[in-house]
């Protein structure tokens, strides 16, 4: 008889992706000249790609590894902008840390696009096999996006923080910030402040690029007369604001230096 598994359990969609069909030039303004429902298309193809990703196996030694990696517990189910992503809880850690860099680097490849994502990370009851998903584990990561995130933002569940297997380690540290709202989210600026970025020039640096890049976007959805979406785009710009600020005290950049992050700070009311 099937039973349910206790499992580290996903679910991300695209912020506004109803919004995006009925008006996909909302997405535009990073390329001027790129067609906009190719763009959503384009979005769409990332988010299920880096979804599914494997890692590539290339010797025996390496597939042993992968053997006893939390890929091969790993289970994934995707419909239209909405992605499951489940692991089993025994090497918590691990796989917390994996799917969390793995949605990050969506997330940047997404900010090319102008598509944000919004999701929520539970342990739950589950039964996940392939395509066919279901559980009180999957609802409620579903409320805690659809309810909770609010924003474009990836909350992460107390019930995480408390299970036995769970250790803070740096790396999660530098991964999760806690929000004024008192909930934890998955922090993909500070992560690429703290981790990815060694400054030389920020036009030269393709990660900060792609990050400043969103800011087209934001501003673009900030002159919004509906006050819900706007709403979110200014707790992004926030975020976006406080990244910069991080970059400028990280690297010691002075206020007149032609790359100065203040030069690329979102204004807004």
């Amino acid at each position: 008889m099937k039973k349910y598994e206790t499992r580290l359990i996903a679910f991300i969609d695209i912020l506004g992706f109803s919004d995006l069909i009925k008006n996909p030039k909302i997405t535009t303004g990073i390329s001027e000249t790129s067609n906009p429902l190719e763009n959503l298309v384009s979005a769409l193809q990332i988010l299920h790609s880096e979804a599914r990703l494997e890692p590539e196996l290339q010797d025996a030694e390496t597939k042993l590894d992968y053997e006893n990696s939390p890929e091969k517990d790993r289970q994934v189910s995707i419909f239209s902008d909405s992605v499951i992503i489940s692991y089993k809880v025994s090497l918590l850690n691990e796989c917390l840390e994996e799917l969390l860099d793995k949605l990050i680097t969506t997330q940047l490849r997404l900010f090319e696009h102008g598509v944000l994502l919004r999701g929520g990370i539970t342990i739950g009851e589950l039964i996940h096999k392939n395509e066919f998903c279901f559980g009180p584990g999957m609802i409620k990561a579903y409320e805690i996006e659809n309810k909770k995130a609010i924003y474009p933002r990836i909350l992460i569940d107390q019930a995480i923080f408390n299970h036995d297997n769970f250790k803070n380690t740096n790396l999660l540290k530098m991964l999760i910030a806690k929000s004024s709202d008192n909930f934890k989210y998955l922090n993909t600026f500070n992560f690429f402040k703290e981790y990815h970025l060694r400054y030389e020039s920020l036009l030269s640096n393709l990660p900060i690029l792609k990050i400043i890049n969103i800011s087209v976007t934001i501003e673009k959805n900030l002159d919004t007369k509906d006050k819900k979406v706007r709403e979110k785009y200014l707790w992004l710009a926030k975020e976006f604001n406080g990244f910069l600020d991080g970059i400028k005290k990280k690297f010691e950049i002075p206020d007149n230096h032609i790359d100065c992050p203040n030069n690329y700070k979102i204004k807004y009311n």
